[in-house]
């Protein structure tokens, strides 16, 4: 059978770009003809394209005899940029926190005689994304960059940086998703498409994408290298709305039949990048099948197990978030399962490499005051980040993790217009470069620039405060600017307290025009009550300012430049719950129901109870802290409502309820295997990670529980719950806050309830407890009805761990499936190191994340014996006869040994006099070296 290779193709789809039906283009679509010198519409698609106008400050246009469709007529110009300036910036409008499709194509056709081989590199934001390397014997071969990015404020950079030669770009699209699509991207992950095939078609098919892809994504028909078997119906293939990533219906009506056996080459520079990848394989029937058909699929990666599902006329899809590949690529499988009555089908798929993004930006008020610098001094031109990926050429940055100017240089550049006010504000500046220019105007009082020792003259029109400055003339460019100078010593004092006041008054305004999104800031109605828990409107606001007034509407209050959070009449939330009908879960808030916006978002609406206990500075506290801080294993607040004595928050909808509903309990709603609880608690240690090391200030949540944790439709968790979170302190975090106890009986950290001093290490202790009901499958106390008798989780797992007994506690349904032993062993000791008694004994959250992560390794790991056999690493039991192991009621040891000190890892958590110490590999039968697979 033949392969199909990422490099066919490309070249057919671009030729047949653009081949769909006609409509008008989507709202929020930016398409940019790069080197155009007018825009058009293309009469195909009715996608609109405009040229560079507007977006970019620097380049120039140039025509090219490109080889390509006339109805791909952006490909026929390019714009090209010199090689002396260390970036240059488009700057593309966006939605703060929305997610998009960023693309570029680059096509050198004629260009200029190309060299042998030359480079640029791109950038997205901060993210230094990828090198375009162009040979010449590619020239003619378009390269196409794709990603799937979040905004991090209300514009995207994408910048293009010289390495050797001109760098070049044909066109640039932007093009919003929807909500809940490729969730795995958040601020700091972005994905980049390796492929994405429309199965079943012909080379002479045409690339589906707008207007029968809505998101206007580029699904290629295969290479002419891969045959199969194909099938095609007219009938219209269902796509649920919870589908995540919305497969367009018109891919879904073709498929690949047959079994079959896919390869897909990754470059090898995308393996130096990263080792994960996001899949989508998508499902349907597309074929008339009798009743009493059957077809069902199992999916293999590499010889690994993935997953296997029953075809049906409905969208199915199979996710997979870490997929890790070697060096040779991807080798996909796709066979029925034995009991099944027909062979397999693909209809379409995606792979994208899931990469880190740059989530460090310039300091805030540096970037400020260089707007201003650019503005009054004609360099609007710069775009972009000005220290990262690489500074601005006249600009030099440390390296701390938000990076401070220290440099600036612009000598010799002719420069016409004043010296802004704000260069005060550049405090960590130590040479300012601004000789043989012709500005002219006042000099800025420049005394807070405590560390510049480097100031150069040579502006013959620049003065003193305490001089009579001169009204000029516009400047002659190229005349005598070198008659008079200033000395540093003159501007040091020459500025009295009314240009202070001007300086503060213009960093102010700096700061309020700049492009970066602030913050939230506080309802009205919430500041006025807030407590000491929530440290008032400035922490609230992130330090980004003071309250809203409250809206025209009775009782309601606002929420000014709340991200993706608003506030909502209590009408709205009524006709949104229809009247409160679907009721759907219950907290110590109060009710939780079932809601759909006016745009179909669904929603998860929590009702205050006055039995609750919780009341206003619970209220504020969720409402502030969520408007700040965003992560996508953090639950986002879509909204709230304050009106009528009522409080209202309004959630993204999780419809797959909490952690603890699939554990245990009478309400199950699902099982989950062990791989899926490992992905579970490694999404929610990232949310914790978050809060303790990443939020300014840092956040200490205080109610960990697995009825916090709630999952998506994907199976991926979320931290929920913040209405009793606490500010972590400053600095080290040992001592913690004194405050009140508050938590869920049974997480509560025995050092917080005795001294009432709370600390990072108590959500640590916490989520210990919620490790534990992961492997166990059991409630943190419960009864035991044969004996009527109550046991602890804690002390029942402990006990049994120092037998050495692991397999005991585990919950027979990660038994009923494959399940790898060394993995379970690492979650245990993450468990049990996270309920030491006292808390420098435990490990960080950052630390059980990378532990979570380990454990996630071994069990995917592979092994040449792929049916696991006597391998005790793996273990598959599901024996109907198979009995279930109970809690020891009094344990022999009370509690695990104290450490001397803290530990410096999770990799050991236990001393070598702790009993928990597990037999070693090799007394177990398993060979040290190996890896161990999880075919089921």
């Amino acid at each position: 059978m033949s392969r199909f290779r990422r490099g066919h193709g490309i070249l057919l789809w671009m030729l047949a770009l653009l081949l769909s039906f006609a409509a008008a283009q989507q709202d929020g679509f930016v398409s940019i003809d790069c080197g155009a010198t007018s825009n058009f519409t293309d009469t195909v698609s009715g996608i609109v394209w405009t040229t560079d106008e507007g977006f970019v400050g620097t380049g120039e246009n140039k025509a090219v005899q490109a080889s390509v469709n006339d109805n791909a007529r952006q490909m026929k110009s390019l714009r090209f940029f010199s090689s002396d300036r260390s970036k240059h910036c488009y700057t593309l409008p966006a939605v703060y926190n929305s997610s998009y499709i960023l693309r570029a194509m680059f096509l050198y056709s004629n260009f200029q005689a190309a060299s042998d081989q030359y480079s640029f590199q791109v950038s997205i934001d901060s993210t230094l994304a990828d090198t375009v390397n162009i040979t010449s014997v590619e020239v003619d071969t378009p390269q196409v960059f794709e990603y799937v990015v979040v905004a991090t404020s209300e514009y995207i950079d994408f910048c293009l940086l010289p390495v050797d030669g001109p760098p070049i770009i044909s066109s640039l699209e932007l093009r919003p998703l929807a909500p809940g699509m490729y969730d795995v991207v958040h601020d700091g992950i972005y994905l980049k498409n390796i492929i994405r095939l429309n199965c079943g078609t012909s080379g002479a098919d045409p690339t589906v994408r707008y207007p029968d892809d809505p998101y206007d994504r580029l699904w290629i028909t295969p290479g002419p290298t891969y045959t199969v078997t194909t099938a095609q119906t007219s009938i219209m293939i269902l796509v649920p709305d919870n589908n995540f990533d919305k497969p367009p219906k018109l891919v879904m009506q073709t498929a690949w039949l047959g079994d079959l056996w896919w390869f897909t080459p990754v470059p090898q520079y995308e393996l130096q990048k990263t080792g994960s990848y996001y899949t989508s394989l998508f499902f349907a029937e597309i074929q008339t099948v009798k009743a009493s058909d059957i077809r069902a699929v199992k999916v293999e990666y590499n010889g690994i197990f993935w997953d296997d599902l029953n075809v049906t006329v409905s969208t199915n899809t199979l996710y997979q978030r870490d997929l890790i590949v070697d060096t040779q690529g991807v080798n996909f499988s796709m066979s029925a399962l034995p009991f099944a009555t027909l062979g397999p089908l693909l209809n379409a798929a995606e792979i994208y490499a899931s990469r880190a993004a740059v989530v460090m930006r310039t300091d805030e008020l540096d970037v400020a005051v260089l707007v201003s610098v650019k503005a009054d001094l004609g360099l609007n031109s710069w775009a972009g980040d000005p220290c990262l990926p690489v500074p601005y050429s006249w600009v030099t940055c440390d390296n701390s993790s938000s990076p401070r100017v220290i440099k600036i240089k612009l000598s010799d550049l002719n420069l016409v217009g004043t010296m802004p006010e704000s260069l005060g504000a550049l405090t960590a500046l130590t040479d300012l470069w601004l000789d043989n220019n012709q500005i002219s105007g006042v000099i800025p009082d420049l005394s807070t620039l405590r560390l510049l020792k480097t100031l150069t003259d040579g502006n013959v029109n620049l003065c003193s405060a305490t001089e009579n400055c001169p009204v000029l003339a516009a400047p002659v460019p190229g005349g005598n600017n070198k008659s008079r100078g200033v000395s540093g010593a003159v501007i040091g004092g020459a500025v009295g307290g009314v240009v202070v006041v001007s300086l503060i008054l213009g960093l102010f305004l700096c700061l309020h025009c700049r492009r970066r999104r602030r913050p939230p800031s506080v309802p009205a109605a919430m500041s006025e009550t807030a407590s000491s828990d929530v440290k008032g409107a400035s922490y609230l606001a992130g330090g980004g300012g003071g309250a809203v007034a409250p809206s025209s509407r009775s009782g309601a209050s606002t929420v000014g430049h709340v991200n993706q959070a608003r506030g909502f009449s209590l009408a709205e939330v009524q006709h949104a719950t229809n009247g409160y009908e679907k009721k759907i879960g219950q907290g110590g808030f109060g009710l939780v129901y079932y809601g759909k916006l006016p745009d179909g978002s669904e929603v998860a609406v929590k009702v205050n109870s006055e039995k609750s206990g919780q009341g206003t500075t619970e209220f504020i506290n969720e409402v502030s802290l969520l408007s700040r801080v965003h992560h996508r294993s953090l639950v986002s607040l879509v909204g709230y409502c304050e009106e009528s004595g009522q409080q209202i928050l309004v959630y993204e909808y999780m419809s797959k309820g909490t952690l603890r509903e699939h554990l245990y309990g009478k309400d199950m709603k699902g099982t989950l295997t062990w791989t899926e609880r490992l992905n579970i608690a490694i999404d929610a240690a990232k949310g914790l990670e978050y809060l303790h090391n990443d939020c300014s200030p840092k956040i200490i949540h205080r109610d960990i529980n697995s009825n916090n944790i709630l999952l998506n439709g994907k199976l991926m968790s979320k931290v929920a719950d913040f209405g009793i979170s606490k500010l972590a302190p400053d600095g080290d975090d040992t001592n913690g806050v004194s405050t009140l106890v508050r938590g869920t009986t049974g997480y509560l950290d025995p050092e917080y309830y005795a001294l009432s001093r709370l600390t990072q290490k108590s959500d640590v202790y916490s989520f210990g407890v919620v490790l534990l009901e992961i492997i166990c499958g059991r409630a943190p106390n419960s009864i035991l009805h044969a004996e009527s008798l109550q046991y602890n989780l804690i002390e029942w797992a402990r006990g049994q761990l120092l037998d050495n007994n692991l397999e005991s506690i585990v919950d027979p349904v990660i038994k009923s499936g494959a399940y790898n032993m060394e993995s379970l062993w690492k979650v245990a000791e993450l468990a049990m190191g996270s309920l030491e008694p006292h808390g420098v004994n435990r490990p960080d959250m950052k630390q059980v994340g990378r532990g979570l992560t380990e454990a996630l390794e071994f069990q995917l790991a592979r092994s040449s014996a792929g049916d696991g056999g006597s391998d005790p690493y793996l273990r598959i039991d599901s024996s109907p006869n198979a009995t279930e192991s109970y809690p020891t009621l009094q344990s022999t040891v009370s509690s695990v040994p104290e450490h001397a000190g803290a530990t410096g890892g999770c990799a050991t958590l236990f001393t070598p006099s702790s009993t928990y110490l597990r037999l070693p590999s090799d007394t177990r039968g398993a060979d040290p070296g190996r890896t161990y697979p999880t075919t089921r």
